[in-house]
Order: C-alpha cells, then sequence, then structure tokens
C-alpha cells in the first residue's frame, strides 16, 4: 500500500504508514500519533465549555490521548487527516501547546528546536513558562519530572507568579519575596532532586506547596530575615558558607527540621528558640565564632550528630547531658577548659572529640560513655586520665597524644578490644603493668623516652598478640 503524506511546514511532515499515522522532522521519522480524538458522551459537552486546554479536557473526561480501549474506532485514513488537521492548525498558532496534549506538544517542538525550525526556537521557553503559569497540575508535573523546566533561565525559573501557581501557601511567598531582597536575587526551584543530608545544591525544593529543603550555600547572606519561621514543613536548610553572625528568633519555629548546616559563617551564638527544634537530627556549626551554647540545646531530643570544630566554645550547658540520642560530638579547635559532668549522661556517644581545647582535667563521669569507640583528647593541657577510662570497654582509637600526661591509669587494661593509642609528645615515664593485656593493638605511638623504660611490658604486648600485625609497635622495639 503506498504511504500517503502531509507536509505541515519545511520541518514537519506527516504519513500514514500500515495504517498509522507518523511524524516526520526534517525528514526524520520522530514518532507514530496515538489515538485522535476523546470519546465525548453528550450529556458531557457542556462540561467542556471552559477547557483552556486538551490536557484539561483529556482530564475532565477521565481520559487521555493515549488511547481508550473502548473509544470509537476510526478508519486509519480518516484519523490521518484528523491529525493533519491539527498539527497544521498547531503550527499556523505558533506551536500553542494547548492545542495539542504536553506529551506530545513539548517533544515535538523540542525536536523542532533541535532541527533548527526558528518559529520553534523563538516560542519554546515562551511556551514552557506559559504553561507552568498555567498551573495545571497534570501539565507542571509533567513539565518538571521531564526536565523542560530547567530550559529557563533562574529568573525565568523564579516569577512569583509560577510560585504561586505552584500553590506555595502565603506565608512561604513571604519568606520568598524577603529572601529576594536579602541576597538581591531569585533561588531556583530544584526538579529531579531527592532531599538528602548531603550534597544539597543551590535551590529550593517545594512538596504539596511547602517549602521543604533550602539551600543557600556561598551566597553572601549576612542576614535571615524573620519570616523564615513560616517554613513550617521545611527538613532541610544548607546555609554554610555565608555571612551570618546570628539567627532570629524565629527559626526556632521550624518544628519539622531535621538537618541544619550553618558551617563556614560568623555565627556568635545560637537563639534560646534553638531548643524548639524537636525533630533535628544533625546540626553543623563548624568554622564560626560561637562562644557559648544556650541552655535550651538540652532540648534537642533527637539530636544525633553534633558538630563544632573551630569555634571559640569555653564552656559546655550542663544540659547537653541530655541529649539522649547524640552518637558524634566535635569540639575540636574551641577553648574548652573544662566539662561539666554530665557529659557522662550521653550513653548513645560513639566518638567525641576534644582535640586542641585548654583542658587540663577530665571528668571522672567520662566512663559511663559505654557506647564509646573513639575518643580524641590531643593537644590538652591534661596532667592525668581518670582512673574511669577503663569502663570504656567499647573503645578502638584513643589520642591522648600532645599533653601533660605523666602517668597512665592500670584501668587502661581493661581496654581489650582498643586497636589504636596515641601517647606521643607527653611525659610518660612509666607505663602501667596492665598494658600488656591489649592484645588487639595495632598501632601504639609513644615517645622515646617512653619506650626506653618500658621495653619489657611492651614485648609483653607484643608477645600477648594472637595475630602479629603491629608494625608500628615492632619498629620501636626493634629501633631502641
Amino acid at each position: 500500500m503506498y504511504a500517503q503524506e502531509f507536509k505541515v511546514n519545511d520541518y514537519l511532515s506527516l504519513k500514514l504508514e500500515e495504517g498509522r499515522t507518523v511524524l516526520y522532522v526534517k525528514g526524520e521519522r520522530f514518532s507514530h500519533c496515538k489515538s485522535l480524538l476523546l470519546e465525548v458522551p453528550v450529556n458531557e459537552i457542556s462540561a467542556l465549555d471552559e477547557i483552556e486546554s486538551i490536557d484539561e479536557a483529556a482530564a475532565r473526561l477521565d481520559d487521555s490521548l493515549g488511547g481508550n480501549e473502548n473509544a470509537t474506532m476510526i478508519p486509519p485514513e480518516v484519523e490521518f487527516w484528523g491529525h493533519c488537521s491539527n498539527l497544521q492548525v498547531w503550527a499556523e498558532y505558533g506551536y500553542d501547546t494547548q492545542l495539542l496534549h504536553s506529551n506530545l506538544a513539548f517533544p515535538l517542538l523540542k525536536k523542532l528546536v533541535e532541527a533548527g525550525d526558528p518559529a520553534a526556537k523563538n516560542v519554546f521557553k515562551e511556551e514552557i513558562a506559559r504553561r507552568l503559569e498555567s498551573g495545571y497540575p497534570s501539565v507542571v508535573e509533567y513539565l518538571i519530572e521531564e526536565d523542560y523546566f530547567d530550559y529557563l533561565s533562574p529568573e525565568e525559573k523564579s516569577n512569583i507568579k509560577f510560585w504561586k501557581k505552584l500553590g506555595v501557601v502565603p506565608k512561604e511567598l513571604e519568606f520568598l519575596n524577603d529572601l529576594k531582597l536579602s541576597i538581591g536575587k531569585e533561588i531556583p526551584l530544584l526538579t529531579g532532586f531527592k532531599a538528602t543530608f548531603h550534597g544539597f545544591p543551590l535551590g529550593i525544593l517545594i512538596k504539596e506547596g511547602h517549602i521543604v529543603a533550602l539551600g543557600l550555600k556561598n551566597q553572601g547572606l549576612e542576614e535571615l530575615p524573620d519570616s523564615i519561621g513560616n517554613l513550617n514543613s521545611i527538613e532541610i536548610i544548607d546555609l554554610t558558607g555565608n555571612q551570618l553572625k546570628s539567627l532570629p528568633e524565629s527559626f526556632g519555629k521550624l518544628g519539622n527540621l531535621k538537618y541544619l548546616a550553618l558551617s563556614h559563617n560568623k555565627l556568635t551564638g545560637l537563639p534560646e528558640s534553638i531548643g524548639n527544634l524537636h525533630s533535628l537530627t544533625n546540626m553543623y556549626l563548624e568554622y564560626n565564632m560561637i562562644s557559648s551554647l544556650p541552655e535550651s540545646i538540652g532540648k534537642l531530643e533527637k539530636l544525633a550528630e553534633l558538630i563544632m570544630e573551630q569555634n571559640n566554645v569555653k564552656a559546655l550547658p550542663q544540659s547537653i547531658g541530655n541529649l539522649n540520642h547524640l552518637r558524634t560530638l566535635s569540639l575540636e579547635e574551641n577553648d574548652l577548659e573544662t566539662l561539666p559532668e554530665t557529659i557522662g549522661n550521653l550513653r548513645s556517644l560513639t566518638s567525641l572529640d576534644l582535640s586542641g581545647n585548654l583542658l587540663t582535667s577530665i571528668p571522672s563521669s567520662i566512663g559511663n560513655l559505654r557506647s564509646l569507640d573513639s575518643l580524641n583528647l590531643s593537644f590538652n593541657q591534661l596532667t592525668f586520665l581518670p582512673e574511669s577510662i577503663g569502663n570504656l570497654l567499647q573503645l578502638d582509637f584513643l589520642d591522648a597524644s600532645h599533653n601533660q600526661l605523666t602517668f597512665l591509669p592500670e584501668s587502661l587494661g581493661n581496654l581489650k578490644i582498643i586497636s589504636q593509642l596515641y601517647l606521643g609528645e607527653n611525659k610518660i615515664v612509666k607505663l602501667p603493668n596492665s598494658l600488656q593485656y591489649l592484645t588487639s593493638l595495632k598501632t601504639i605511638e609513644l615517645d622515646q623516652i617512653t619506650i626506653e623504660a618500658n621495653k619489657e611490658i611492651l614485648e609483653k604486648i607484643k608477645e600477648g598478640a594472637s595475630i602479629w600485625e603491629y608494625e608500628d609497635l615492632s619498629h620501636l622495639l626493634e629501633n631502641h
């Protein structure tokens, strides 16, 4: 059977091939057309009087141009000429995407742009923006899921009419406007991105009309608008690398916030309202100028990770001990001189880094941290370790180097699974005999004077090993 052909313009044509209508763009096969018509019951015709697009008509009838098994059968040739007529009208009306179903109109328009059609190039982005602004749910969802939204510039993406059409609640729109004034530009909407706790990019993620994630890394932001407290559904905020000196009290209204990154700012403290963030699990505050933490921090009952290295913290509040779910606490390179006894209440803690502070002692309550497997006390001014340190039976890593230690507690020998022990740059002369029972050691660091005075104990550590892996220790004994 000979193929019928219809030419719409220099770029678009249709052919009837084996009973099916096939589209061609610049002579290249594009796709075959699907069902031509919607089956409209007579009693429902009036319901279509106010429709604005084919997509809306399809939805009104609970149908689609993908076809309906019960639809009236149309002879292939009649359907071919029907498609020809539709595509001819579509082209004559400047590729108006309301005249075709979006799942045909936009892929076809994109293909025409790629083929060099100047008319398609002129309207492509305009059609994307216009249909997004229409706010029709299935069209908006299609354009976002198929990445057509990404063809728009940041300015085009952030048109406030678009935010409204997406159904963003008014209070959150207020924040978007205030944010634009603060940083001098619009923030793009993120598409095709699942919110995670790591690597969140620049942009805003919206779900069911609410902002659920906000990424503003390195935007030069000096102040957050009070209206950030309107974001009742937000779960992730990344403000790393800005110029923030403080947070508004309204920050405490973010009851669903789980992840908060404020690293590399100029914060000198946190608002008391921070304790109201009852859903918070991860908080990153490193490289700021924070000198103290509010007592309310003890109310963060779900907090599992608190990173505060490179700040100016001089003391921890007693309430720190209320963080029952805290697993990681990093306070490296601060100005701590003492620790509260309540630190021993952190029974879920597995990693504690106190290196680079001004500590002269460690409270005996540290022995209550029975889940701890990593403890870094290096670069302080410690003169002794508490006997209770021997209660840390899960400890695998202990660094007490670069202190003023003159002796070690006998209880250190209880740490049967410890594999890394760093004690260099101290004033230790005599090692406790109990160290010979540390048969899991793989790495041990000691000063030369300590090695010379304790060869016998070190040899016993070596002999007690079930598997010889102590290259560091072996090297020390062979050379001294």
